[in-house]
């Protein structure tokens, strides 16, 4: 199961940052606990949580994340998802 929370959290904090320009450390928690309880994944986001999950989503999906101080978190450049790993991913989830 915690497998599959962690799994939710990646795809959350990708379609938050899609959707749009820049999201606070602060909004991303919210919205990640928020939606995470909506699927009764109870467990608590941490900042330092979000920023693992960040690291590892720039590793498995080649997507380039960055914080900009002052704006928040974004998409620094649209990553080449080849394979359709993120959209593939989606279709599994109820998201």
């Amino acid at each position: 199961m915690r497998q599959m929370e962690v799994l939710r959290r990646y795809l959350l904090i990708v379609r938050k940052l899609k959707s749009q320009p820049y999201v606070s450390s602060g909004e991303m928690i919210g919205y990640v606990q928020k939606e995470m309880a909506l699927r009764g994944d109870a467990n608590g986001v941490t900042l330092r949580t979000i920023q693992r999950d960040i690291n590892d989503i720039k590793e498995l999906f080649n997507m380039e994340i960055a914080f900009q101080k002052g704006k928040g978190y974004y998409i620094e450049e649209e990553y080449l998802d080849t394979y359709g790993q993120y959209e593939n991913l989606l279709l599994n989830f109820d998201l």
